[in-house]
């Protein structure tokens, strides 16, 4: 396939990637790790400008003795051609450095889909259960789903010892949680001089391929899993050698946080209990579902039913409360096996008041976020077409 072809293809089934709405995932979160100068936040600017059709620098980066990033960051991409955003979060983290342990516990937090985006290292005082914005209950798409180590190619045999231990610590961390990893291996054109003359040249380059294998040694990964990238630093305009490259990395780690993410929704399932309950009673009765709704939302929801003929003000004050808890919820109470149930409840309540467009939002809400084994979209299908037909007084 040619070149111009090979790039096209790869960015349409990058536009094109989707998590599938049953996982309520609503984009796959790479975390980008690696030593300041590696290229770490170059990568993020290298996939946009291949978006974009144009050179773009939307993250800091460049050559310093401290990193540049000090802000952790989700970044979206968006594919200037269709206008689509892609289902791929790229999230960058301070660069790691000789003098400056990053804390184990803060990794564990990003891991975990603790941390907010935008938030704001301090070295004086890691992230903890107790800093602000602390994100209790993390949903499955606030989590990490993929890491990408970024490593600058040219220095794998001055790799600092102390950044080495770093790395393993993190990977202990990862490695517990079965979170998969892969190497984005950079300044291969310092490795080979004729990468840089043409980037396609990595693909036959020796010199590349021994860089690939010691990375691999070092840091315990299947050759496979780590993959040749060219970041575009001076570059003005773009080359479609180097998209192709971008594009290959971005797509394999894709699909790796696809593959994790199935798997952590059959994790999910089977510890909650939301497996088919299944009642054999005539063979035209269909299976039931065995469902669990989180307990505020309950309670608000019954107030509402009870008060709703005997106070009126009592009755609108637990609505009130049931709207804010599901609208402005960030996983606090609602982790996201009841955030379809959730929103399905808002969305009766404010049927039965009489409230057409809210109800319609809420239910649009419900199979936006639903969850596989819930088993409600049909029943959510049915109730948007009692709305609309209904003709409010």
């Amino acid at each position: 396939m040619k070149v111009p072809q090979t790039a096209h293809k790869l960015k349409k089934e990058l536009v094109d990637y989707s998590l599938g709405g049953e996982t309520g995932v609503p984009a796959a979160n790479i975390l980008l790790i690696g030593q300041i100068g590696a290229g770490k936040s170059s990568f993020f600017n290298s996939v946009n400008s291949t978006f974009r059709g144009k050179i773009a620098n939307k993250a800091r980066c460049g050559s310093f003795e401290h990193s540049l990033t000090t802000v952790y960051r989700k970044y979206s991409v968006k594919d200037h051609n269709s206008g689509q955003t892609l289902k791929i979060r790229l999230c960058d983290t301070r660069g790691l450095e000789e003098d400056f342990n990053i804390d184990p516990q803060e990794i564990s937090h990003i891991l975990d889909g603790n941390v907010p985006d935008r938030y704001q290292f301090n070295p004086s005082a890691p992230f903890t259960t107790e800093t602000f914005g602390f994100i209790r209950n993390p949903r499955l798409g606030d989590r990490i789903h993929c890491v990408a180590f970024v490593v600058d190619g040219s220095t794998i045999d001055v790799i600092p010892e102390k950044i080495l231990k770093q790395l393993k610590a993190m990977q202990s961390q990862m490695n517990k949680r079965n979170i998969p990893q892969v190497v984005y291996l950079t300044k291969l054109d310092k490795v080979c001089p004729k990468v840089e003359e043409d980037a396609g040249h990595i693909f036959h380059s020796s010199a590349v391929r021994k860089a690939v294998d010691k990375i691999a040694d070092i840091m315990g990964l299947p050759r496979g899993f780590v993959l040749p990238i060219k970041n575009y630093e001076s570059e003005t305009i773009l080359d479609q050698n180097i998209d192709i490259l971008i594009l290959k990395a971005l797509k394999q780690t894709a699909d790796f946080s696809d593959d994790y993410i199935e798997e952590q929704v059959d994790k999910i399932a089977a510890e909650n209990g939301h497996e088919l309950v299944l009642e054999q009673r005539s063979g035209r009765q269909k299976s039931m579902v065995a469902l669990n709704v989180p307990v505020f939302v309950m309670l608000h929801f019954l107030e509402f039913l009870c008060y709703k003929h005997i106070d009126t003000t009592l009755s609108l004050r637990a609505l009130d409360e049931l709207q804010v808890l599901v609208h402005y919820d960030e996983g606090h109470y609602l982790g996201s096996i009841f955030r379809d149930i959730s929103w399905e409840i808002l969305g009766i309540c404010q049927h039965i008041r009489g409230n057409r467009q809210g109800a319609l939002y809420s239910f649009q809400q419900s199979l936006n976020v639903q969850y596989p084994y819930n088993r409600i979209q049909a029943a959510t299908q049915r109730r948007i077409q009692d709305v609309q037909a209904t003709s409010y007084q």
